[in-house]
């Protein structure tokens, strides 16, 4: 009888530390993975028309349908002064995040290792609807003053914008949230980068001077019980150079 009780209280023992140890559950956010559009598809990032100038890819709501900690789709981007600086950079986070060995390190290197910044200074962008939702996204204007004149106009395929699934949604801005990506114009907040910028790389050798070149990916985003935020694998969205020089781009 008593070593009968001895081997009761050590299996109540054993099921109390089993449940208030609990096990580690390890969230898994689907990234998103279909672009639509990258502006370098369309030649050499140098000559892109302004009509290619854009980004669009789609989130991937479905495949976070069942991921309550799923919250929506940030976009991460650095400016930089040096094409090579950038590609090489930009090609090690492809890299990383095309080897299943490696994908987990992607958004770490992304935005610990490189410093990439916030579009908007919004986490996530692109609130999550439950369905895939089609990202357009234009950093500057060319041959309008503002996405208001352009609407009025009918020229808002000319506009800086971002819209969602072909609506209007914001202007997109740096990550102070307020600067543009108008460096060649003369507004209060068309700023033109500084190499003491938060999201500017720059390098001392500069491919041309006043031309800028803005990288951009796209990340899954959740957060766990602990309001840790999680991160998906990282998909590129694309590449375009923004000229100081010119009034539009």
């Amino acid at each position: 009888m008593k070593n009968r009780s001895k081997f009761i209280k050590f299996f109540c023992f054993s099921i109390c530390l089993f449940f208030s140890c609990g096990l580690d559950v390890i969230i898994y956010i689907e990234p998103p993975e279909v672009y639509n559009y990258r502006p370098e598809l369309y030649g050499e990032i140098f000559d892109i028309d302004w009509e290619n100038r854009y980004f669009e890819f789609l989130t991937n709501e479905r495949g976070n349908a069942d991921i309550s900690e799923f919250i929506g789709t940030s976009i991460y981007y650095k400016i930089y002064n040096s094409y090579s600086t950038m590609d090489s950079e930009k090609n090690k986070l492809k890299v990383l995040s095309n080897d299943d060995k490696t994908s987990s390190r992607a958004p770490t290197q992304l935005i610990e290792g490189y410093n990439y910044c916030l579009l908007n200074n919004r986490i996530p962008l692109v609130q999550s609807r439950k369905k895939d939702q089609k990202v357009l996204i234009r950093l500057t204007d060319y041959y309008v003053e503002n996405y208001q004149e352009a609407l009025l106009k009918g020229e808002e395929a000319q506009a800086a914008r971002i819209e969602i699934d072909g609506n209007f949604y914001s202007l997109p801005v740096r990550v102070d949230g307020k600067s543009t990506f108008n460096f060649g114009r003369d507004g209060e907040n068309d700023l033109v980068p500084t190499k003491d910028d938060i999201d500017v790389k720059y390098d001392s050798t500069t491919t041309e001077e006043g031309i800028w070149y803005v990288c951009m990916f796209a990340v899954g985003v959740g957060i766990d019980e602990t309001f840790n935020d999680i991160y998906s694998n990282i998909l590129y969205l694309g590449t375009v150079a923004i000229d100081a020089n010119s009034y539009d781009n």
